[in-house]
């Protein structure tokens, strides 16, 4: 915990069974307490598990919600717990891979990032919309503007920042 520096644990391998990939904190249910935000990829798909902070405080490994934002992918996707919306309440953004992809051979024009709403507390998500931030560049001849083939998952990293100083977050993808 944040205030005491006191140790807490989310134990979910027993109940998911998934290997975490990456993890991202954010209060989802408008608690005041830090939600946690888990993706794991593998035979599962590319799965986000969402768990609730104020439980974990109480020593008990309650989830929120879970889904698969990109159901043809088995890779995690990048997940970001963010008020996109300006209301004051958490959104979240996430950043995957619309298509199969194999571990060394990631195609880039198949990224997609997706906004998602809560609803009923943080249990459920709906997708507002959806970018394929690739599609908008036009290659030109001889795709000079065409992104990088053939990387190996280890190669991509998605972050989210206000590098603009615009008071808005940013996607960043390297």
């Amino acid at each position: 915990q944040a205030q005491d520096f006191q140790e807490v644990q989310l134990d979910t391998a027993q109940l998911t069974g998934s290997t975490w990939e990456r993890a991202q904190s954010g209060d989802l249910n408008n608690d005041f307490v830090q939600d946690i935000a888990l993706s794991s990829g593998g035979d599962k798909g590319g799965m986000v598990f969402l768990y609730d902070g104020q439980a974990l405080q109480q020593g008990n490994s309650k989830e929120l919600a879970s889904f698969t934002p990109y159901a043809k992918s088995t890779l995690a996707p990048w997940t970001f717990i963010e008020d996109f919306t300006g209301d004051g309440q958490r959104d979240l953004l996430t950043a995957g891979f619309d298509s199969s992809q194999d571990f060394n051979d990631i195609q880039l024009d198949d990224l997609e990032l997706k906004a998602w709403l809560p609803a009923d507390q943080g249990s459920q998500w709906d997708e507002q919309f959806n970018f394929d931030p690739f599609d908008s560049i036009h290659f030109g001849d001889h795709n000079g503007l065409a992104p990088v083939s053939h990387l190996n998952a280890n190669q991509i990293s998605v972050a989210m920042a206000d590098v603009n100083l615009d008071n808005f977050q940013d996607v960043v993808i390297s």
